[in-house]
């Protein structure tokens, strides 16, 4: 065992090979690719379903600093912004509250995948305990939101609110926004917090506007269709046949509500998820209490050392996340080559997905059903998933697995759907189809920034994301980002949005302790961080094994792909050199005036 052999290692070709298959089959699929816009019929699917719009007359302000996001990323920003001393602070969001993709996603079911004591942030501070290992998403709505009162971040908060254009002034060193409530606000620093799990995705599928039924996607779940709420009951399915497209991490927290609930469930699959156990359980009282000060920043850090696979001591997590790194650091020696440490990476990782593979076919009980549901890819190809009963809704008689040999929907008609020539007639379609970002995200290209002499972020990236450090943009000075790319990402992406806020924090205070006027990254410091990016991008060669999903930007990598990608050193390694960089003093790489 110890030298990452046994019996998974002797079937190594079969199982490869069987990956292979089932990544041509995906490869032709290109209704991922192409989208379909979100207006007209599906204008709905863009529409905020929990806030009443609110009219109010347009305003004129300026301010230090703007934040645009008001989700994890724009909070801790935001936080950070103010512990720097700088109390004019907007935070600018569409949505009509704090808490990003909490605030979207309130699907039935809808939990984090992480374990609560490291992923809902600032548990000391906050003087919370969390109700159990795996947060509910109403729970960590409260939290976020919580966050924001105690740091005032909704004093100056410009909720329900877009942002049509922002436009740098060389002559006033400021940006000047403006909004669709008609706002004009002038601010010094402009921060852009771009999420990544908010704007939904709907295929671009043959028919897909014909049908006659009501259809919604799940991050604007329609609880007045459904009935019930985010911990289920939804009682208004009954009798209806219901479809769900999409088999990714939110299908399986909310399709064993849909079971419950509906008159029979189609779950429609193009490539079917890891499913591994999730072992959820309320919070030891006794433990939480006792833990020491400092415990969760000691819990996140151990967190992602252990699965960077970094010297580690104890496993203070030990679950689905952590183990496999546990196993895979236990055979590695330190006189190992690397393509023998890969070796080990590749049995260890054979292993989990064959023990994962075996579950669903002790779990559910039609051996061709099984089957269908077993993923046929390295475990990373894909986010992981953790689920008690998941798999048990394969076991009712009122749910059709419906598996699309990853070729996807065939059609849409009036009356359902087709998939493989065949015709199911259902009253509701739900579309977990996931998001138009990815980890290869350019949001700020989207958006109606204009930098220096004009320059357009689409333009300026029209060749592939360049920055330094993820942060900083040559030709957009007082201009600062907060995404995946040229940064970095970790299981726990919680920890990854604190750190950033912490650096975007310093750098804003830093330069009013200065007295700057302006910042902004020298095309060589950019040119620089973007060059040690590409040299480090190899989690591109892992990827490119993996059947199409938004991991590997749907099949489609290329040097572009891998400047709008994460950090290829890891999270440890990119947090010590922002705070190599910090401690230097020096803002090394940035043209102040």
């Amino acid at each position: 065992m110890g030298d990452g052999s046994n019996n998974t290692a002797l079937d190594k070709d079969e199982i490869l090979e069987r990956y292979a298959l089932e990544k041509a089959k995906r490869s032709g699929d290109v209704s991922d690719r192409h989208y379909t816009r979100l207006e007209g019929k599906f204008s709905h699917f863009q529409i905020d379903p929990h806030t009443p719009y609110h009219e109010r007359s347009s305003v004129e302000r300026e301010v230090t600093a703007v934040v645009l996001g008001s989700g994890w990323a724009g909070i801790h920003s935001g936080l950070n912004i103010k512990l720097a001393g700088i109390d004019d602070v907007c935070v600018i969001d569409k949505a009509g509250d704090f808490g990003g993709v909490w605030y979207w996603n309130r699907y039935p079911g809808v939990a984090c995948d992480t374990e609560s004591y490291i992923y809902m942030p600032m548990l000391e501070e906050m003087g919370v305990m969390p109700k159990a290992n795996y947060a509910s998403g109403a729970e960590i709505l409260a939290h976020a939101q919580a966050i924001a009162r105690k740091y005032g971040l909704y004093e100056n908060a410009l909720l329900q609110t877009g942002v049509t254009e922002a436009r740098w002034d060389e002559k006033a060193n400021r940006w000047r926004l403006t909004t669709d409530r008609g706002d004009a606000i002038t601010t010094k620093y402009f921060v852009v917090t771009a999420g990544a799990l908010q704007t939904p995705k709907l295929p671009r599928i043959d028919g897909v506007e014909d049908f006659a039924g009501h259809c919604f996607h799940t991050s604007r779940w329609d609880y007045e269709y459904t009935g019930g709420d985010s911990s289920g009951g939804l009682s208004r399915l009954a009798g209806k046949r219901v479809a769900i497209i999409g088999t990714g991490a939110t299908a399986i927290q909310c399709i064993p509500h849909l079971a419950q609930s509906a008159g029979h469930l189609y779950v429609v699959q193009r490539t079917p998820s890891t499913i591994d156990v999730r072992n959820e359980h309320p919070t030891d009282k006794n433990w939480y209490t006792s833990q020491p000060p400092g415990w969760q920043m000691e819990r996140i850090r151990n967190f992602n050392t252990v699965t960077a696979m970094e010297p580690f001591t104890v496993d203070l997590v030990d679950d689905g996340w952590t183990r496999p790194a546990v196993e895979a650091a236990r055979r590695i020696r330190p006189d190992m080559a690397s393509g023998e440490v890969q070796a080990v990476l590749d049995a260890v990782d054979l292993e989990t997905t064959e023990r994962i593979r075996a579950r669903v076919s002790e779990v559910v009980h039609d051996p061709a059903v099984a089957e269908r549901l077993k993923a046929w890819y390295p475990r990373m190809c894909k986010r992981p998933c953790f689920h008690d009963g998941y798999l048990d809704v394969y076991n009712r008689d009122n749910v059709t697995l419906v598996d699309t040999e990853g070729r996807g929907v065939e059609s849409i008609t009036p009356e359902g759907f087709s998939v493989n020539g065949k015709q199911y007639d259902v009253d509701c379609i739900i579309y977990s189809t996931g998001f138009e970002l990815g980890p290869y995200a350019e949001t700020p290209v989207t958006l109606p920034v204009f930098g220096k002499d004009g320059l357009t972020l689409k333009d300026k990236w029209r060749d592939g994301a360049t920055t330094m450090h993820g942060f900083h943009i040559h030709g957009f000075p007082n201009f600062f980002m907060v995404s995946i790319a040229q940064s970095a990402w970790g299981f726990n992406f919680m920890q990854m949005l604190l750190e950033q806020g912490k650096h975007i924090g310093y750098l804003i205070g830093e330069l009013e302790r200065r007295g700057a006027n302006r910042a902004e990254v020298t095309a060589t410091a950019e040119a620089a961080w973007v060059a040690h990016h590409e040299s480090l991008a190899t989690r591109m060669a892992n990827v490119e094994n993996c059947t199409p999903g938004w991991v590997n930007n749907e099949g489609n990598l290329s040097i572009r792909t891998a400047r709008g990608g994460a950090y290829g050193g890891g999270v440890n390694a990119f947090l010590t050199i922002l705070e190599q960089w910090r401690a230097k003093g020096d803002l090394e790489g940035l043209a102040i005036e």
